[in-house]
């Protein structure tokens, strides 16, 4: 019953409303944050190419392959030589076309972060997390956001447990289908 009153509900909602999205935006100030980037025994988080993401002998590591590229840094989680959590980052013109958040010069945002289903619960997430800002820190980033879906629990977690702080809401609706979505900022 309860969970065919919830299909109700979002069936009203995006009737009324089109497709919608309810995001927390979280940042994190790297010219003020102190990054610790030590990760266990046996494990290694490193740079990444959009080929060592194909390599993959998991389809769902495979599958976050095209955030890699120009304009993007990519990081992987190794653990005893299997590729179990990437983590990509996008700024400048290539972040530009997607721009759900502004930023401006010296600044990134976390586009996407995956942890194999197995391998999640183990602190991988957290662990990219902190070990690539530190990294993006060194290149002379000055802030990190990441947008991160209302009721994802686990990323809200990772994120907090790395230290981030939420700075905003955001909520996105595009009624009748228009060529553009409305987006409503919370602070």
């Amino acid at each position: 019953m309860k969970s065919s009153m919830k299909a109700l509900v979002k069936k009203i909602i995006r009737m009324i409303f089109g497709d919608y999205g309810i995001y927390h935006i979280y940042t994190l100030d790297l010219k003020s944050s102190n990054l610790e980037s030590s990760v266990a025994y046996n494990t290694k988080i490193q740079l990444i190419t959009g080929a060592d993401i194909a390599a993959s002998s998991d389809n769902l590591i495979q599958q976050q392959a095209w955030y890699a590229g120009d304009g993007s840094y990519a990081y992987g989680y190794i653990d005893n030589g299997r590729l179990i959590g990437v983590c990509f980052f996008w700024y400048g013109e290539r972040y530009r076309k997607r721009n759900f958040w502004p930023l401006q010069p010296y600044q990134a945002k976390l586009v996407q972060i995956v942890s194999l289903p197995d391998c999640r619960g183990q602190g991988v997430a957290p662990a990219l997390i902190n070990y690539s800002a530190a990294r993006l820190s060194e290149q002379g980033f000055h802030q990190l956001f990441a947008r991160i879906w209302h009721s994802n629990t686990s990323s809200v977690k990772a994120f907090s447990k790395a230290g981030w702080i939420r700075i905003a809401k955001v909520i996105e609706v595009n009624p009748l289908r228009l060529d553009r979505s409305w987006k409503i900022k919370f602070k």
